[in-house]
């Protein structure tokens, strides 16, 4: 009776033991960062320049190999939508607006992109 009673104990928790958590949102959402920058790059080195204002999805979503994603961190109501910072300045990195309810925040000028969260949030200087 007690082996059994082990035996019962062992099937229900080592399962739960040995499973791999799935990742953090923070862990995906550098993840997701790293992939679009790549993905920005990419595109920079077929055609010479940027993606343009308003067309960033657009213009790398057949180099993401899936849709344009949603920010797994820092999204307001989980929207992927695009912030773009149109400063020509292309020495000056994008600066986000958290006003807007935007996931990211791209500058077409020089490439850069970030969450688009206020400065002091998790993710801001990702």
């Amino acid at each position: 009776m007690v082996i059994l009673i082990v035996g019962i104990v062992v099937v229900m928790t080592v399962p739960q033991i040995t499973r791999t958590p799935p990742p953090s949102r923070t862990t995906t959402t550098h993840h997701q960062i790293a992939v679009l920058r790549k993905a920005i790059e990419m595109y920079h080195h077929h055609t010479g320049h940027y993606p343009p204002a308003d067309r960033l999805p657009e213009a790398i979503t057949a180099l993401l190999n899936g849709p344009f994603p949603v920010p797994a961190l820092g999204s307001p109501n989980d929207d992927g939508s695009v912030y773009y910072d149109r400063d020509p300045d292309s020495s000056t990195v994008v600066v986000p607006n958290p006003d807007l309810p935007s996931g990211w925040a791209y500058k077409p000028a020089n490439g850069t992109l970030k969450l688009n969260v206020a400065i002091g949030q998790r993710g801001f200087n990702w």
